[in-house]
């Protein structure tokens, strides 16, 4: 297996702002930095921040974002403190110096690099797009309800059998204890056909077809991983993938 931050030589810096600021934050950083050209993960130890990544940021991207956020409302700060390690004020940015494990994501060997930094900026691309339609997801409790959203659609193209094998190998066995008229087994059902109605966002669009080409390269367990650790979930991707093994048995 590979590591994100071990295989890749990857800059990074923190944006610290309110969550309310960060759809305006993102839509400023394609502009300075150029779509496609970066990914992040949404972040809160510290204070709310966003944690951006990519190959070769220049000092004049970095001195052009820092003077942006200076424009930026600054909202109460409901994050919980740390009594030794206080939170870094708020319309800030800062150099990442040490890469925290939890957002350290591995994948197989058989992927390559640049093909699996790619994915990232494409997803980053396509949840910056979202956040433009709808930014329910920008609270934490409705993250894994988007999750669920970017799992099923990535499975309407995708292979299911080989998906299915995949589960049945990584995942302890335990009993399918969904109904098949169960609200998240009709939801599933529903995208699956997605791609029948009349009107669908781009950003849709672009996702199946992303998701359509990543899992021709890579296991359906680096895409949970890396979705949730982009939305600072990391911790449901055991019941995302056991949820997505239950709804495809039927």
């Amino acid at each position: 297996m590979k590591n994100l931050f071990t295989n890749n030589q990857l800059q990074g810096f923190m944006v610290f702002s309110h969550k309310r600021n960060w759809e305006t934050i993102l839509a400023f950083l394609e502009e300075t930095l150029g779509q496609k050209q970066f990914f992040f993960f949404f972040d809160s130890e510290r204070g709310y921040h966003l944690k951006v990544f990519g190959t070769n940021f220049k000092k004049v991207q970095l001195n052009i974002i820092s003077s942006y956020l200076m424009s930026l409302p600054i909202y109460d700060v409901t994050v919980s403190e740390d009594p030794l390690f206080k939170n870094l004020p708020d319309n800030s940015l800062h150099t990442i110096t040490y890469i925290p494990q939890p957002i350290n994501i591995t994948y197989s060997d058989n992927l390559a690099d640049n093909e699996y930094l790619i994915f990232l900026r494409n997803l980053s691309s396509v949840v910056i797009d979202a956040l433009r339609y709808n930014d329910f997801f920008i609270e934490e409790k409705s993250r894994i309800n988007f999750a669920i959203q970017l799992i099923f659609m990535a499975l309407v193209k995708a292979n299911k059998e080989q998906i299915k094998q995949e589960l049945a190998q990584t995942l302890e066995n335990n009993p399918n204890n969904i109904d098949k008229n169960s609200p998240l087994v009709n939801f599933y059902r529903e995208v699956q056909e997605i791609e029948s109605e009349e009107r669908i966002e781009n950003w849709v669009i672009n996702w199946l077809n992303i998701a359509s080409d990543f899992l021709n390269i890579a296991t359906f367990h680096t895409l949970v991983e890396s979705i949730c650790t982009m939305l600072e979930i990391r911790s449901f991707v055991p019941q995302l993938l056991y949820t997505t093994k239950a709804v495809l048995q039927f």
